[in-house]
């Protein structure tokens, strides 16, 4: 126990250290209007309807990914490492018939891609996770990096494939989803929402990078003019990460004391038994 508590405080100074590089790097006025789409409500016991909730279908776009990944030409560790790294995506794309044909099937209606993209437009975003626990596990993250990693591919393959547009579409799908992500609770989902923005970001520079046509060109102005000027909230994180440590110092100590009480009781009880 000792051991994975403190392996979760070091993760969260880990996130807590990416959160003021990434605020750095931004350089937001926290005046400015909160983003929208809204994540759900912090006060809210209960989840938002299913249709409102992103989480749902973000959960339901992880359980539609192809696997298994392609035969041995390329493992999916070897392409993990890589991965993130457009040039890279779009080679493996261009030159791999095999890897190509196994990121298409994420594109198709009703597969992860489309999933995302109908996810993305919904106001609320809320996963069912222990808010009242900082130790409590948060099992999302890594089914939302895998999501993000996937939908970057889909996003190189579409433009291997010349449809610039989609992948515009699906650069936007996921800075919205890294906004999502990024408002659903404690500092390490905010950690993770600037870096999945970020990235997203990074990918639109790399596709206007690449010349695109006209149609395209405006097309990505079109996305980055849609952006909020404060895609995030960190006081949100910050008010909810202390009302959680609170509340679990609370426990505990109540805990303790309640443990104490029994043994007193207990010594107590045998006092009383031998006459001490």
């Amino acid at each position: 126990m000792f051991k994975r508590r403190t392996f979760k405080v070091i993760l969260l100074a880990v996130a807590m250290v990416a959160l003021g590089f990434a605020l750095g790097r931004l350089g937001r006025n926290v005046s400015e209007p909160a983003a929208k789409p809204e994540p759900g409500p912090e006060t809210e016991s209960t989840l938002p309807p299913p249709n409102r909730n992103a989480a749902i279908n973000y959960l339901l776009a992880a359980a539609t990914l192809n696997e298994p990944w392609p035969p041995e030409f390329i493992t999916k560790r070897d392409l993990e490492t890589h991965l993130g790294d457009p040039v890279i995506d779009l080679y493996l794309l261009q030159n791999c018939p095999e890897f190509r044909d196994f990121v298409s099937e994420d594109l198709g209606k009703g597969g992860p891609v489309w999933l995302v993209h109908h996810g993305a437009r919904m106001p609320y975003c809320r996963f069912n996770a222990a808010w009242d626990d900082p130790f409590g596990p948060a099992p999302h993250l890594p089914v939302m990096r895998e999501i993000g990693m996937r939908c970057k591919l889909a996003a190189s393959c579409a433009e291997a494939q010349g449809n610039t547009a989609q992948a515009v579409e699906i650069s936007d799908d996921l800075l919205q989803m890294a906004i999502h992500i990024g408002g659903t609770g404690t500092l390490l989902e905010l950690a993770v929402g600037f870096g999945g923005y970020w990235n997203a970001l990074e990918r639109l520079e790399f596709l206007l990078s690449r010349e695109p046509d006209r149609d395209a060109l405006e097309a990505i102005l079109a996305t980055l003019d849609r952006q909020p000027e404060r895609p995030f909230k960190p006081e949100h994180a910050v008010r909810r990460e202390a009302e959680m440590w609170a509340s679990y110092l609370r426990r505990e100590k109540n805990d303790l004391r309640e443990g104490l009480l029994k043994k007193a009781e207990g010594y107590s009880a045998l006092a009383d038994k031998t006459g001490g």
